[in-house]
């Protein structure tokens, strides 16, 4: 019986040894001959910092069944599985990728597959740049640092301001200004188009100063024949503002220092003539304007009025009653109560200026 089992054995060891010598080495063959794998074809991109990219790997022999992706060249743990592999980095970036078969036979190595991340640009004013403007003035903010910019009304702005300039060649915007102090926000882009981020935007404050307002000029007094000197009042003066004074719509300023009275600015002319006074921005504000023109003219004094006429210069009465007071000898008059000092009025209290007033006499004497 042992003997039997023992010639059982040897023949299926015999059988099995057949079979291999006969089915072995295409068996063999079909392991060892699955290993037509090649080193992956990669792509490189541009990103910009912050946006997502994907990088490829292709061509990897017959025999590819799969991508197996790495941060390393050599060893480490598979991060993905894929032909594709999708990444947001924030610097330039090289992975590794190496070809795998159906029996997870790997290629000859790994291939590097790259995501460059393109230096973003950073906005820097110019020292040209005009920030300081008159009320409704328009400022002119220049650049540089990038290829093109945007404009934003705040740091966190997502949208950019209406009407300011984009694209290539945007390195000037020239916003109109009314507030006191208004800001804006630039942000620069690479030539590749990637803007920098909202927490890196350049910040630009524009001011307003003071105008100047049109100077506002008066004869002043002491104006006529026998006063010696005829002067130009300046009723409107402002503390950033230089004035100068013409004569005769000559573009020659007149060589006389004027003179304050009151907050006002006052010219002894001297002279008849027509002038005007220009007023300039001492400030930041670089404005101008001009005064309307004022003739100065010789005035003849008038002499002093006749009372009816010259015919007398003292008037009697009754208490109560009203009697008139006429005079001649000017164009215009003052009547002055001479007892109290007080101008005379008529009943809506203004200023009689006519050559007349009716008097109603009391007890005593009223001089006018």
């Amino acid at each position: 019986m042992k003997k039997r089992n023992q010639l059982v054995t040897g023949f299926l060891r015999a059988l099995a040894l057949v079979f291999v010598l006969f089915s072995g080495p295409q068996l063999i063959g079909q392991i060892e001959g699955e290993t037509d794998l090649d080193i992956p074809v990669t792509t490189t991109v541009s990103t910009c910092a912050g946006q997502a990219a994907t990088v490829t790997a292709s061509q990897g022999g017959n025999d590819v069944s799969y991508y197996r992706w790495y941060t390393n060249e050599l060893g480490g743990s598979s991060i993905h599985t894929g032909a594709n592999l999708t990444r947001t980095v924030s610097t330039t970036t090289t992975f590794w990728v190496e070809s795998v078969s159906a029996l997870g036979n790997v290629g000859p190595a790994r291939a590097p597959a790259s995501i460059l991340v393109n230096a973003l640009s950073n906005a820097t004013v110019h020292s040209s740049s005009t920030l300081v403007v008159c009320v409704n003035g328009t400022a002119q903010i220049n650049v540089y640092g990038g290829t093109s910019y945007r404009w934003y009304s705040s740091a966190t702005a997502t949208s950019i301001i209406p009407g300011s300039p984009t694209g290539t060649g945007s390195s000037t915007y020239s916003p109109v200004v009314s507030a006191a102090s208004t800001d804006f926000y630039v942000a620069a882009l690479n030539a590749e188009g990637c803007e920098e981020p909202a927490a890196s935007r350049t910040k630009v404050t524009v001011t307003t100063a003071p105008g100047v307002a049109k100077p506002l000029i008066e004869l002043a007094s002491g104006s006529c024949v026998g006063q010696n000197v005829f002067a130009v009042r300046l009723t409107n003066k402002e503390s950033h503002v230089s004035y100068k004074i013409f004569k005769d719509g000559s573009d020659q300023e007149l060589a006389i220092t004027p003179r304050s009275e009151g907050g006002d600015l006052i010219w002894d002319v001297n002279s008849t003539g027509t002038y005007h006074v220009e007023g300039t921005s001492t400030g930041a504000c670089q404005d101008w304007d001009e005064s309307s023109p004022l003739s100065v003219q010789h005035f003849t004094v008038p002499g002093a009025p006749l009372l009816n006429n010259g015919v007398t210069t003292t008037l009697e009465g009754c208490t109560g009653t009203t009697i008139p007071l006429a005079v001649t000898g000017g164009s215009s008059y003052r009547w002055v109560n001479a007892n109290t000092g007080d101008d005379v009025e008529n009943g809506s209290g203004q200023l009689i200026t006519g050559n007349q007033i009716d008097v109603t006499l009391s007890s005593g004497t009223t001089t006018y």
